[in-house]
């Protein structure tokens, strides 16, 4: 599996800092106004996370027109929302202490400026290097995720992987823009933002280390370069050889697992959800292996992402999964996930009888490949 399975970018946490919709100290706040050409008096979101959730601030639209103000300690990343005709229209931009605008047409996102922001202008920089590139990584996107979930047929399998590696391609052309951008821009929270944006999805230590180094001590010092450097951390706990972090999460009774049950076992320590369309296409592979496997020691224990207990149990049964599962029900804030670094899903962690982390990222053949290797 590659790229495709990213689903977030999601994987950047948001700001925590607070909007109000009133009145604040112009030097200390920001004041967010907007005009979207068709907006007319519809709602518009101001959403934001923290570690820990997600905040959205809402507004109702005056003839078009549109204001939020708050406080925010430095630049960070926000998401606004709006709806047209049931379809989400939703722009990314950096919010700082300052007046910002927006303004265009509420039909279209890619005509949307934002002014007053300097954080902003250093991102749209960015942007408008890689805007044909996320264009057309975009629609392979789109071609991939309209595929039902479940087992594919075997021409859906070949079309996947002509996705698959068109979109591989397309990815490393925008890495390269991108540590060019940051090589450039050592002294801006865009580079460690975009450092954490392009790279942190199937990472390499060594080279979000090196990106690290590189950038002025203020921005590593900054949101997302405490983000990055925590990240760093967490990265080198769960290298291959290292003993596998132990952890412990309720399964779907509501009992609680420990991964320290499992110690003098071969184990796979499966990240996935059922909202996760490219997981369950994964979990016939998963299915499969544990088949063949099972028999000669493999355990699975299956870790979700899931929010909803009713959907993740459904998920369990109607794609066979016969092994055991865990959740906090957390989402992206699961427990497990964020001490092994989870950036994406499908993702998985290959535990050998010592404890000690034999492999990680295994899909389709490959975990067939590393198990017969293993479990000769």
């Amino acid at each position: 599996m590659n790229k495709l399975i990213v689903l977030a970018l999601v994987v950047v946490s948001f700001s925590s800092c607070k909007p109000k919709t009133n009145s604040t100290t112009a030097n200390d706040s920001f004041q967010l106004s907007g005009k979207l050409a068709g907006l007319g008096n519809d709602t518009i979101l101001l959403i934001h996370r923290t570690d820990e959730t997600t905040i959205t601030d809402t507004a109702i639209a005056k003839n078009d027109s549109f204001s939020f103000t708050g406080k925010c300690p430095e630049a960070r990343t926000y998401i606004l929302q709006w709806y047209r005709k049931g379809d989400r229209r939703r722009k990314e931009l950096f919010i700082e202490n300052m007046p910002i605008t927006v303004s265009g047409n509420a039909d279209s996102v890619e005509g949307i400026t934002v002014s007053g922001s300097p954080m902003q202008k250093k991102y749209e920089e960015f942007l408008t290097q890689v805007r044909s590139l996320d264009e057309k990584m975009d629609s392979l996107s789109k071609v991939a995720n309209s595929k039902a979930e479940g087992a594919l047929s075997e021409s859906d399998k070949k079309l996947m992987a002509a996705i698959d590696t068109a979109y591989d391609k397309l990815d490393a052309e925008k890495k390269i823009i991108a540590g060019k951008f940051i090589a450039l821009n050592p002294a801006s929270h865009v580079s460690s933002f975009l450092a954490l944006r392009s790279f942190a999805i199937e990472p390499v230590v060594s080279r979000l280390d090196s990106i690290f180094k590189s950038l002025d001590s203020t921005v590593q010092n900054g949101y997302y370069g405490k983000q990055l450097n925590g990240l760093i951390s967490s990265l080198r706990l769960t290298e291959i050889g290292s003993p596998a972090p132990s952890f412990s999460l309720p399964d779907t009774s509501g009992n609680p697992v420990s991964l320290d049950s499992y110690k003098g076992k071969v184990l796979l320590v499966d990240f996935w959800a059922s909202w996760c369309v490219p997981c369950r296409h994964e979990n016939p592979n998963v299915v499969k292996a544990y088949q063949k496997f099972h028999p000669k020691g493999l355990e699975i224990l299956g870790v979700s992402l899931d929010e909803k207990r009713d959907r993740w149990i459904a998920a369990i049964i109607k794609d066979n999964l016969s092994w055991q599962h865990v959740s906090d029900l957390k989402g992206w804030n699961n427990s497990a996930a964020k001490l092994y670094a989870i950036r994406s899903i499908p993702n998985n962690y290959l535990i050998g009888k010592d404890g000690k982390i034999i492999a990680k990222g295994l899909h389709g053949d490959e975990l067939t490949k590393k198990l017969e290797e293993v479990l000769k």
